[in-house]
This record gives structure tokens, sequence and C-alpha cells, in this order.
């Protein structure tokens, strides 16, 4: 049986290296053949490679009999919408989404436009591989569906028009969000200004993951601009950060907090990732929300009990629109408030009172040594609960924080923390991050 795992978001590799065409043919003979579906729908980012993976697993359930629905390149959230939309068994978006381009991988949703659940993906990977019983009938057809077009209508028809006009900056990283987020924000009334808004597998003018170092250039241009809201997108548009005026790339949790104050939710159950800002906590609770807590990569999976609304940073998904994690919503969602609230950005990003930061380190370290360094550094401090959800997550009693874990979709550690008023978390941090790189 082939080692072949679902990460934290599908399956991802170096191509050539640690996964191969092959593998992804297997895997979705492997999704065919366990949802015993109809139709299947296949689109893919702006990497070659993705294009090349879609196109041969476009043969895959026509060869078993079914149908492929394709809508070529397109952002994720298109995939998931076009699932849903068409009531097709499962849909594959073929991309690395914030990786680098040596990346390729692959994200399955259900039929409800949900990422596949951990039993869904258990029986997937213990059918991957297998050909026992496969009849090859190649009698089905394939499909070419204007995904993009229904999304954007069915997107503007849910917000409807903004109280003004804005100004609006938007970076797409030369992923496939340039198709759509700066047309919908254009025929919401909007100045656009496009940056990286042409398609690229090189990606050209920065690496997709949208950190402060990647959108150093960004910022500088929004400085100049001084646009009522700049925003930038991840590699596949899943992901949403927000730059200021000034031209600082904001903290994850302001987006989250504009996000809750744009869907005006004043009851229900809003679920947010281990590693998110408290201050994104405290505004859900004052509005009245319920908060839970899940592991990164797993909120939406709330989605179908009682959760309205799933947040992790840079990403979210809302309920009524779908069960996706969807930057270009958020997007949408956010320039809406900002035209009816003008000064809404500078007072969430003013107000903040929690110091929130990440560290990434490339390491093979076991997670669980990082626990017991954490564990010595904090030994002079009130430790007021250790959390075990994702990784390690220690929480002193000023509600401070410090949390490590293993990256699911690259070889990394990752260390998130939040200071308080009475502990700055920086120093140890850093000299955990300092023993990852030398483990």
């Amino acid at each position: 049986m082939s080692s072949l795992r679902f990460g934290t978001a599908g399956v991802r590799g170096v191509f050539g290296e640690t996964i191969h065409a092959s593998d992804f043919l297997k895997l979705a003979l492997a999704v065919v053949m366990v949802t015993k579906g109809r139709s299947f729908v296949i689109g893919w980012d702006s990497r070659k490679t993705s294009a090349l993976i879609g196109h041969c697993i476009m043969s895959v359930p026509q060869a078993l009999g079914r149908e492929a629905i394709v809508v070529g390149m397109v952002p994720t959230p298109v995939v998931a919408f076009t699932t849903r939309e068409t009531k097709s068994a499962a849909g594959f978006s073929v991309t690395a989404s914030h990786n680098t381009p040596e990346f390729a991988g692959m994200k399955v949703f259900g039929s409800d436009g949900m990422e596949l659940q951990r039993d869904m993906e258990r029986s997937i990977e213990d059918s991957f591989g297998r050909m026992e019983g496969i009849s090859l009938k190649f009698d089905s057809k394939c499909y070419m569906s204007d995904g993009i077009k229904k999304y954007i209508e069915k997107l503007i028809d849910f917000f409807g028009h903004p109280a003004r006009k804005l100004r609006v900056l938007i970076d797409c990283a030369n992923g496939p969000g340039a198709l759509i987020t700066p047309v919908v924000l254009s025929r919401l009334g909007h100045e656009v200004i496009t940056l990286n808004c042409q398609t690229s597998w090189r990606f050209p003018a920065r690496n997709p993951e949208p950190t402060p170092l990647n959108l150093e250039d960004v910022s500088k241009i929004a400085k100049s601009l001084r646009p009522d809201v700049a925003f930038a997108h991840d590699g596949d548009a899943d992901r949403l950060v927000l730059i200021g005026s000034s031209g600082e790339v904001l903290p994850h949790s302001v987006g989250s907090i504009l996000l809750l104050q744009s869907l005006e939710l004043n009851k229900g159950t809003v679920v947010l990732s281990e590693n998110m800002s408290n201050a994104v906590e405290e505004v859900a609770v004052k509005m009245g929300l319920r908060v839970e807590r899940a592991k990164i990569g797993k909120t939406f999976v709330n989605l179908r009990g009682n959760a309205i609304l799933a947040m992790e940073p840079s990403k979210a998904a809302f309920r009524p629109w779908g069960y996706w994690e969807d930057g270009i919503f958020a997007a949408i969602a956010i320039s809406k408030l900002v035209a009816s609230r003008s000064s809404i950005i500078n007072e969430v990003a003013t107000n903040l009172k929690w110091k929130y930061s990440q560290i990434d380190v490339m390491s093979s370290v076991d997670i669980r040594q990082l626990r017991e360094i954490v564990f010595k550094l904090l030994s002079k401090q009130k430790i007021a609960r250790i959390s075990e959800l994702d990784g390690a997550k220690f929480i002193l009693d000023d509600g401070s924080w410090i949390m490590v874990r293993k990256s699911g979709t690259e070889p990394k550690v990752r260390i998130y923390y939040e200071s308080g008023k009475r502990f700055n978390m920086h120093s140890i941090a850093e000299r955990v991050a300092a023993y990852a790189r030398g483990g």
C-alpha cells in the first residue's frame, strides 16, 4: 500500500520528487471508486504541473463510465462551488495553494463543497493504488462548465451593491483569483487597481504565500497609492490578507474581525482554529457568538453542525454561502463593510491589544521535543493551561500563549505566539525557533 496521505489540506509535494503524476491519477481513481458517484468536477490553478495533472485526471471518471465536469483554470473556491451546484460526487482542485512553484497538490471536495472529512480520507487512503474489481468502460462524457460565470453571478446576488464606490487594490499572486476578484469588484462599481493579475506558473512578482516578506513590494505600492482598501490573495484565492493605508501588512486578526462585523452576526457559533488570535475570540463573544476551537485545516467540519462561520488566519468559510474557505467572498464582504464605514479598518487595527506573530522553520524536529523545550522555557511563568488539540499550545495566566505544530503541507515547524500586556512571548518563540533549526 502507498504511503500517500492527506495533509492539512489535501495532498501536496514537490513534483517529480516527493509526489508524481501517477500519485494524482491513483488518488483520483480511489476517490471515484470510494464515492461511487456519477459526476466529478475538475479544476486547476495557474501552475504548469496543475494543468498537466488536471488534464490527466479528467480521464479517470470517464474511464470508469462516469462524467467529468471540467471548469479549467479557476480559483479553488470555484471548484467547491461547482461541485455543490452540479450535485457532483466530488470535486478535484489541482493546486499547491500558497506553496512555491516546484510544489504540486490537490484538494478534494465532497458533494456539498466541503473538503473531505477524516473518515472519508482514510477510506480513500486505504483504496489508493488498488485496482481489484475495476472495469474500464470509456463510455462516458466530458463537459466544459462555465463555473466562473455562475460563481460571479451568485456572489454578486449574495451581496448586492455597496453603499459607495471604493478605490480597491487587489494583488492576486499571478493565480486564478485574478479571473474573478477584480471582475466582481469592478462590477460592483469600485475603481480597481490590479497587481500580479496576469496568471503565471512562474509567480514572477512574488511567492504565492501572502506573508509580510512576500508582500514587501505590494506594501510599498499600497503606501504610495493609498487605496480605501488593499487585498492580497494566495495562489488559489482561498486566502485573503489586508494591507493598511500606510503600507503595513495588517495582522490576520484585523481581516477576521472585519469579516465578522461585515456579516452582522449576533447569535450562533463561530469556529476558530487553535492558532487564531485572542482578539478575534473577544470580538466574537462581544457580538453574542459562541466560540469553539478546532484544528488548523479542519475548522469547516463544524459547519455541518451548529456553527455558522469557521475561521483561520487569512481564511474563512461562511455556511450561508458555502462550506469552503473562500478569500474572494471575504474580499467582497470586507469591501462592502468599508464602503459603509470608511474608517473601520483603521479603528480595528489601532484598537488591537494583542500582538500576534508566527515563525516558520524548515525542520524535522519532533514536536514532542519542542513541547518539552517550551515547557522548560516557561518554567518561571504561570501556565494556566496546556492544549494539545493541535500540536501543543501553552497559555499563560494573562492570556499570552505560544503554540508549536508540524506543518501539514510543508516540511516545516510552525511557531505561533501572542503577547498580552504582562508578558512578551517573542524571546521565548525565538529560542524555540533556534532549537528547531538545530534539531
